[in-house]
């Protein structure tokens, strides 16, 4: 009983070092017009993301993009690329961007993107919404808002995601954890 006790001990220790308070940003775009029609006003919400990053910065702990109408790729979900690039200035606003989402939607094949002032970029700033084969929206030298719930100063993140089926390491690390208490305690009631 003492090694399962001291197993569940140890285990909500590491899971006590291992949180740490996270900081979000969010971006609002601005409302997107028809590629097709972009002199007949507006036609559908913005490009929204959500990326939400550990306390230093280092590591991307979960992440959405997509719009309103045509839902949202997440980390969560069937996500097959996406690459986020933010700067920030010294009080953790964000400065410049680029980033995008791909993955599957309903039926269909969507793509999110929003940059502004990014490099090797043109326009260097843009919100897009592209549904394969051939709906896209736009909105051109006109950004949204970023907001945050806390700030990482000074910052250049980048972080690319691909679609994979490999758990992460804490994960493992749990399940082998839980293996071990139930390894023990199973022989611990077998020696009684």
């Amino acid at each position: 009983m003492n090694a399962v006790r001291y197993l569940a001990t140890t285990f909500l220790a590491f899971a006590a070092l291992t949180a740490s308070a996270a900081v979000t940003y969010t971006y609002t775009g601005n409302p997107l017009r028809s590629a097709d029609s972009p002199g007949l006003g507006i036609d559908i919400p913005g490009v929204r993301a959500q990326l939400t990053f550990s306390d230093d910065g280092t590591r991307l702990i979960g992440w959405s993009m997509g719009q309103y109408n045509f839902g949202y790729v997440t980390s969560s979900g069937t996500a097959n690329y996406a690459n986020f690039s933010l700067t920030t200035d010294a009080a953790g606003n964000v400065i410049h961007w680029y980033v995008t989402a791909e993955g599957p939607q309903n039926q269909d094949y969507a793509s999110f993107k929003s940059a502004i002032n990014y490099p090797n970029v043109v326009p260097s700033t843009f919100d897009s919404v592209y549904l394969l084969p051939s709906t896209l929206y736009t909105n051109a030298a006109l950004p949204g808002i970023w907001s945050s719930t806390g700030s990482l100063p000074s910052r250049d993140l980048q972080f690319t995601v691909v679609s994979s089926a490999v758990p992460e390491p804490g994960s493992l690390l749990m399940l082998l954890v839980g293996l071990v208490a139930t390894t023990s305690a199973r022989r611990h009631a077998s020696l009684r």
